[in-house]
């Protein structure tokens, strides 16, 4: 059907043009959208397969040394080889918009080609047809990117991986298709660009036989640094914390306040802008711009070379930078052993899949790692103790715990979750049923039942991850047509059974990203903002030495037990001061001592005025700690009440306890 109307007199000549290669490619891209969603289902979060992300740090001394060497590459050079340096330092920037976008925020965008030509273009049209002056025209440009990079961005807030590749990719062939090779934008004789100049100063790189001049790099290697020190900035800071914490799990992500799909759409406009600045920068140096430059296979060997240099770091930028194709790298490979560069994409996609297997956190991941193994070598061999474990510390913390405020102590305030008539319905399945339920500040509810009742269910419809009938209030304002991190920031904390922390993460920087997880104007002077990366902040620091963890603070959720994950869970639940917190198996895993430890955590947050609901599969743990008990199966509400008429009832132990020595047990343990 496509294919017949594109050929109809009723399109304009710019729209016939490649309509009938691109229009497919929208139809599949909105089919995606429309069978996808915005958060990912429970039970469908794969382990993340990215390689670790090393957070930049500023360090003056590098950012001096590797200036330094960039400037005498481009002074100490000439000819092909000049040319070369100046190739790698513009494509910096296209591979640092990769490590931003897929190694920062794991989203998979395979359209960086069509971002950097967009930009490209655009440049040609402003310099040649309004006269936009340097600087202003190469920003404005990449501006331009930056939309068309929110406009592919869009399907990425409802689907993710494999299918976002394949979205990306449909939209850069369109984009190349419909667009670069259209003869209404672009010239068949490939579009000029005006030269470049500044306070009079001509920076255009040639000059007579001269087919790289110094002030070109100079210029080149000024913007290039400037961008990617602003970056850097940008991700240690609040910004890149959100960035992280998409990557490794939306739904978690959203349940404590963090806007995924702003987020991801500001990454992707992030990217897209990056790469339009870099495709600027290539078309001053080349004076005109062709279809060629830009195809989805010039996109594809981009991706691939970031993640042979490490995807998951600045440091990988540079590398990828430098062994790209027409990189400083390859003309040294080019000029000394033509064989090689010959079967240069060859080579490469070999070494791209020995690294993929062997060797994920790429070449400057790998050198990094090496490096640290020989700083932990050289210390050993000097007497230098090594870093403190946690063994013995966590002992002493846990002995000191604060036991639970007894009950006569806690008073029951105003109701801050009520559930009215709450319902939820897969297919035919009625999961939960008319659920009724009201919690007060201080209060804690435990809510029990065998192993598909629907309590995980239940919190899922409270937290806003499935849809429902009914309605729920938190904090006396209804929240029923409110997204997760709305309701996050409406009061309403959560763990998780899995504890499921921000792996990229430290202990503290999971609790910083859910005490501050929304974005505001101030956002967009984090990249010039100096100073302390996060400065101390006091509820932070009480919260960490409230659960036990300041000794964890700096360590990342692989370093701790189990048992410390649970607490850092919880922690993470409480800090943004919510007025309800929901409790998803907390003690799953834990051993006597933990479970003692966060037994006197969960009574001291009720302590503090928070409502409390909490399921788990430990019934001791269940009818120890909570005020009221609530036992669920298939979906309703079969008794509730205090503990001691539960634990009685004889529905909940025909349908929930199976057989009366457990009663006994409870009644001699209580």
């Amino acid at each position: 059907i496509v294919v017949f109307t594109s050929n109809k007199a009723w399109w304009p000549d710019w729209a016939r043009t490649g309509l009938s290669e691109a229009v497919p490619f929208v139809v599949l891209i909105i089919a995606l959208v429309v069978i996808g969603g915005s958060l990912p289902e429970r039970g469908a979060i794969a382990p993340d397969p990215l390689p670790t992300v090393e957070r930049p740090r500023l360090r003056p001394a590098v950012v001096v040394s590797v200036t330094t060497a960039g400037l005498a590459a481009v002074l100490l050079t000439s000819g092909s080889y000049r040319y070369g340096v100046i190739t790698s330092i513009t494509l910096v920037l296209m591979a640092l918009s990769i490590v931003v976008l897929t190694g920062t925020v794991g989203q998979i965008s395979l359209a960086q080609a069509a971002f950097a030509g967009a930009a490209g273009f655009t440049l040609s049209a402003l310099t040649t047809d309004l006269a936009v002056p340097f600087p202003i025209a190469p920003l404005l440009a990449a501006c331009a990117a930056a939309v068309l990079g929110l406009i592919v961005g869009l399907p990425a807030v409802r689907i993710r991986g494999t299918q976002l590749a394949v979205v990306t990719l449909g939209l850069a062939v369109a984009i190349e298709r419909f667009v670069f090779r259209n003869n209404s934008f672009t010239d068949v004789g490939g579009n000029l660009i005006e030269r470049p100049s500044l306070f009079g100063i001509d920076l255009h790189i040639r000059a007579g036989r001269e087919i790289a001049r110094w002030q070109f790099g100079v210029m080149v290697l000024v913007l290039v640094t400037t961008a990617t020190l602003l970056v850097g900035n940008l991700l240690r800071r609040q910004t890149g914390l959100r960035f992280l914490s998409v990557r490794s799990y939306e739904r978690t992500a959203a349940g404590i306040g963090v806007n995924v799909a702003g987020t991801k759409l500001f990454a992707f406009a992030l990217s897209s802008f990056l790469a339009g600045l870099s495709g600027s920068l290539i078309g001053y140096s080349r004076g005109q711009l062709s279809a060629d430059s830009f195809t989805a296979f010039v996109g594809l060997s981009f991706l691939a070379f970031a993640y042979l240099g490490g995807i998951g770091s600045i440091s990988g930028a540079l590398v990828a930078a430098t062994f790209v194709p027409l990189g400083i790298g390859f003309v040294v490979i080019d000029r000394n052993v033509p064989f090689i560069a010959e079967r240069y994409l060859l080579i490469s996609g070999v070494g791209l899949v020995l690294t993929g297997v062997f060797n994920p956190v790429g070449i400057a991941g790998a050198t990094r790692q090496n490096n640290r193994r020989i700083a932990a070598w050289w210390g050993k061999r000097h007497g230098r103790s090594p870093v403190e474990t946690l063994t013995g510390q966590g002992a002493a913390v846990f002995e000191t715990a604060t036991p639970i405020p007894p009950r006569k102590d806690r008073s029951f305030g105003d109701v801050v979750l009520e559930l009215q008539g709450v319902s939820v319905t897969y297919g035919g399945l009625c999961a939960v049923d008319d659920f009724e339920l009201q919690v007060r500040a201080g209060e804690i509810v435990g809510l029990i039942g065998p192993n598909g009742a629907g309590k995980t269910t239940l919190l899922d419809a409270i937290s806003g991850f499935i849809p429902y009938e009914g309605s729920i209030m938190v904090a006396g304002t209804s929240v029923d047509d409110a997204p997760p991190h709305i309701r996050a920031r409406a009061g309403l904390g959560r763990s998780w059974q899995s504890a499921d922390l921000f792996r990229d993460l430290t202990v503290r920087e999971n609790l910083l990203i859910a005490a501050e997880p929304r974005a505001n104007a101030s956002t967009l002077l984090e990249p010039i903002r100096v100073g302390p990366v996060s400065r101390g902040s006091d509820v932070i620091d009480s919260t960490l030495m409230r659960f036990g963890l300041q000794e964890t603070a700096h360590r990342r959720p692989s370093e701790l037990s189990l048992g410390r994950q649970k607490l850092v869970s919880v922690a993470r639940a409480i800090v943004a001061n919510p007025s309800v917190v929901l409790l998803d198996e907390p003690m799953a895993g834990l051993d006597d001592r933990m479970s003692r430890r966060l037994l006197a955590d969960i009574g001291n947050i009720a302590g503090s005025g928070v409502g409390v609901l909490v399921i788990d599969h430990d019934t001791d743990f269940i009818f120890e700690v909570c005020d009221r008990v609530l036992v669920l199966d298939f979906g309703r509400v079969i008794a509730q009440g205090p503990r001691r008429e539960v634990r009685s009832d004889p529905a909940v132990i025909a349908a929930y306890l199976g057989e009366s020595t457990l009663l006994h047990r409870w009644e001699s343990a209580t």
